[in-house]
């Protein structure tokens, strides 16, 4: 009984830990995105004019939490950078005239506003 009980400790100690595994990687492998250009940078948001989503009502103007789950994918981007923003599937998107995605995963700069031509 006793090594019962020291299992299944031992299991509920471990469990936790297993959730921490998700990288960026596994973000692109499993989640939802929207692709745009970033529009208005605010103090806690970001304003994307979405050219390509997974959700097809996710059109338009999409204002996006500036927050991440993942600290190496925080927002550092620039107004007129083009990048793809990885939210969580489950209970991210608020709908309505503009609609708000929570729980971003992270950020990815795609193209930069300054890039220079040759």
């Amino acid at each position: 009984m006793k090594k019962l009980v020291a299992f299944l400790l031992a299991v509920l100690c471990v469990l936790p830990l297993s959730a921490c595994g998700r990288d960026m990687n596994w973000v692109i492998s499993n989640e939802p995105s929207v692709r745009g250009i970033v529009e208005e940078i605010g103090e806690d948001y970001v304003m994307i004019r979405v050219t390509s989503a997974d959700d097809p009502q996710l059109v338009g103007l999409v204002k996006a939490e500036k927050a991440t789950r993942l600290n190496d994918c925080s927002f550092n981007e620039q107004v007129g950078d083009e990048v793809v923003v990885y939210y969580d599937s489950a209970t991210a998107v608020t709908y309505g005239n503009v609609p708000e995605i929570r729980n971003i995963h992270g950020y990815c700069l795609t193209t930069p506003a300054n890039r220079e031509t040759e």
